[in-house]
């Protein structure tokens, strides 16, 4: 399950872009505007036109943009990246990446090898 924490104040572009990739996820692009939105991070946050960034980021993943820049306009999903930064809040999270596995935290860059360890040794 993924969640959403836009730290604005490190970030101030998060929040929107959090917001843009549950339009797209609305989509069933997620994952893949997801990706994008890693991928183009430079670009991004030195953009001065950050809703024509996010909704060209659609086309590149075939996703409708003007379905995606309607819901952008509309804060379609600017509730839904709130409730999720107070799960995050009530949990005590302050930082990304933050993971659950069977309820123990694990905070920061997890390797592929050491999440699968961890994986692995949460399913005996």
């Amino acid at each position: 399950m993924y969640r959403h924490l836009p730290l604005s104040s490190i970030h101030p572009l998060a929040f929107k872009e959090a917001e843009a990739a549950e339009c797209a996820g609305a989509q069933g692009k997620f994952w893949e505007y997801a990706d994008a939105l890693f991928a183009g991070q430079a670009r991004l946050h030195s953009s001065h036109a950050l809703d024509r960034e996010l909704v060209s980021l659609a086309e590149g993943i075939a996703a409708d943009p003007a379905a995606l820049k309607e819901s952008l306009d509309s804060e379609q999903f600017a509730e839904n990246v709130k409730n999720q930064m107070r799960e995050g809040e009530a949990l005590q999270i302050s930082g990304t990446p933050t993971i659950f596995i069977n309820g123990k935290r694990h905070e920061g860059s997890v390797s592929y090898s050491d999440l699968k360890d961890l994986l692995a040794d949460h399913a005996t």
